[in-house]
């Protein structure tokens, strides 16, 4: 007789963390920490052996790209069948699961819980996703395996990596499965189980794009249509979607390889566009709008940025290491090393109580130069001016060594995530009486810098140190301004107290554009158009896709201006817009650390005045 129980050996059953008629999906702890355990009761009359039999074909499958890997699997001696699946990235600012709290909160990011928290994600970031999903169920068909349950619950994010899950409708064409597919994911005339799959995951896309239900489908907002990167991709990726929901014989994808491959073209902006075709199956569909809707790409309303200090003791420089700092949002925490010959400590600022925790680095014989959060690793990245990278792991003592070798290559001094190849990179650097304008990543499988754009006086960019970097919501987008350059690169033949500079280097104030996919540079607002050293943070503003530059009080005059913020749009080069500033303005002599907080969209700046939260207030 079966019981109603899941009962196995080898895993602690920590947290039942949903059921169902015939399944349970369990927080376990195992040899390898904390997983997933699901169980599932065969449909009557399918056998347990027939069950496992798909798993175990489904686990070798499992290990390629888009698809959620089966770790183990396997039936009890009750006839459940179960299979044990990787943790599910927690949510941000949920607490860590270290605690009992954090357990019992834990609440795995999938494209649903992701919309719900943090709103649509922008048209580029759903092609890529969409992109990894397709070649996971490209794996599925080849292998004759079809999902029958795609939507958006059930694609659950693995190390920052989105993953087609819940296996528990998968089979082969006629196998005997529970009936169905949620309404309005699956075609209301079915065809055959690889069509269905498609048009499943078109209406995942559309749902994690427009933030709409699937009902509402091809309707588009307001806010999609006047989206800055509507005409670049928006457009392209409206065409995938609304082709996804076409029969194979009425113009529909033949294959998940056919949807990915649209789907890259719209990443790059590559996606040619049948505008007469998304008239007719847009516009007479309704857009949901209005009717006569008209797209303005002009002027917008210009924001203002609201200051509050929440915390009147700033970072001080002496224990915050200037611009290095990194921000982990999963445990709402902000790091910055400070290694002195001394002492060594790594600080961390509760950024939600604004206190600060020094903990000390024992035995660590490095200093610091650069550092940047791991989103995937979950640590803190580090490079010392011998070019050495090091990894400090929250909770774990000390540092790791993951290697270096930069052996001519300049690093820089700001590091910037790349989504694109997964590495931790700079921009420029200095070294051997010169400065550079190439980008180097280091590789941490291969423990080693690697040149992935060279240095060239010939590039438009000059080569610099010290300038800001920062990266759009997306992180394909790097944004590179200010620090100081000549267009040779090269320090003067003859400079007395060397190291030391003389005019030949200059102080810049120009704005670059790098896309991160494409590699191509463009130049946003030329030089002398800021104020020299008057750059003291840069962010991107994801509303309105615009890089908003805010500059410290002007020194050295005898009417200074006060701090100031404005708005560089990409699709506008050469101008930018001054936005307001209120509240208690700082005079930003020197900034510590700045990050937007995922929680409430504010922004979170440190100064050597005092700790500030700033609003972003959008006309109506």
């Amino acid at each position: 007789m079966k019981t109603n129980i899941l009962n196995l050996k080898g895993f602690e059953k920590v947290r039942l963390l949903s059921e169902g008629g015939r399944t349970k999906v369990y927080l376990v702890r195992g040899d390898e920490g904390l997983q997933i355990l699901k169980g599932e009761q065969p449909v009557a009359g399918e056998d347990a052996k027939v069950v496992l039999r798909r798993y175990e074909r489904l686990k070798e499958l499992s290990r390629g790209p888009g698809l959620m890997p089966i770790l183990g699997c396997g039936v009890t001696e009750d006839g459940w069948v179960w299979h044990v699946l990787p943790l599910g990235d927690n949510l941000p600012g949920l607490p860590a699961l270290e605690t009992q709290v954090g357990i019992e909160q834990y609440t795995p990011m999938t494209l649903r819980t992701r919309t719900q928290e943090m709103g649509p994600a922008g048209a580029r970031q759903v092609a890529e996703w969409g992109q990894r999903l397709c070649a996971g169920l490209e794996l599925l068909h080849r292998g004759g395996l079809f999902h029958r349950n795609i939507q958006p619950a059930n694609v659950v994010f693995v190390e920052g990596e989105p993953r087609l899950g819940d296996y528990s409708r998968i089979g082969e064409t006629g196998s005997r499965v529970e009936a169905g597919g949620v309404d309005g994911f699956q075609p209301s005339q079915r065809g055959d189980d690889s069509s269905g799959d498609l048009h499943a995951l078109g209406r995942t896309l559309y749902e994690t794009w427009t933030g709409r239900d699937r009902m509402e489908y091809p309707s588009l907002s307001r806010r999609v249509l006047e989206s800055p990167e509507w005409v670049e991709c928006g457009l392209g990726l409206n065409e995938v979607i609304l082709k996804s929901g076409e029969a194979v014989g009425k113009g529909g994808f033949t294959s998940a390889a056919e949807f990915g491959k649209a789907l890259l073209e719209v990443g790059v902006g590559k996606r040619g566009v049948n505008r007469r075709g998304w008239l007719k199956r847009t516009v007479l569909a309704g857009l949901g709008v209005g009717a006569g809707v008209v797209i303005l790409r002009g002027l917008r309303p210009v924001p203002r940025l609201h200051w509050d200090l929440v915390r009147e003791e700033g970072a001080r420089m002496d224990d915050w290491q200037g611009r290095k700092w990194g921000a982990d949002w999963e445990r709402r925490r902000m790091y910055s090393p400070y290694f002195a010959k001394d002492r060594k400590n790594i600080h961390l600022l509760n950024v939600d109580t604004h206190g600060v925790e020094t903990i000390p680095c024992e035995g660590v014989d490095y200093q610091c130069m650069a550092m940047g959060w791991h989103p995937f690793r979950r640590s803190l990245i580090l490079s010392s001016p011998k070019q050495d990278v090091l990894e400090w792991k929250p909770g774990v003592a000390g540092l790791k060594l993951l290697g270096g070798n930069a052996a001519g290559l300049a690093v820089g001094d700001a590091f910037y995530w790349n989504p694109v190849t997964r590495r931790i990179g700079t921009f420029g650097g200095y070294g051997n009486f010169r400065v550079r304008n190439g980008r180097v990543e280091f590789d941490i499988e291969k423990g080693e810098w690697v040149q992935v754009e060279p240095d060239d006086v010939k590039k438009p960019i000059w080569p610099r140190y010290r300038s800001l970097t920062e990266v759009d919501e997306e992180g394909m987008v790097l944004y590179v301004l200010a620090g100081v350059g000549s267009p040779s690169g090269q320090q003067a033949k003859e400079a007395p107290g060397l190291p030391g500079f003389d005019g030949h280097f200059h102080v810049l104030d120009d704005v670059w554009r790098l896309d991160l996919v494409t590699l191509k540079w463009r130049q946003l607002l030329p030089p002398g158009m800021l104020g020299l050293n008057r750059a003291a943070f840069a962010f991107h503003d994801r509303t309105s896709d615009a890089l908003v530059v805010v500059l410290r009080r002007e020194l050295g005059k005898a009417n200074p201006e006060p701090a100031r913020a404005v708005m560089v749009d990409p699709a506008r080069p050469g101008r930018y817009v001054e936005l307001g500033m209120e509240g208690s303005l700082p005079g930003l002599g020197l900034v510590c650390g700045h990050a937007i907080d995922p929680k409430d969209g504010r922004l979170l700046v440190l100064t050597a005045s005092g700790i500030y939260r700033v609003t972003i207030i959008r006309p109506a």
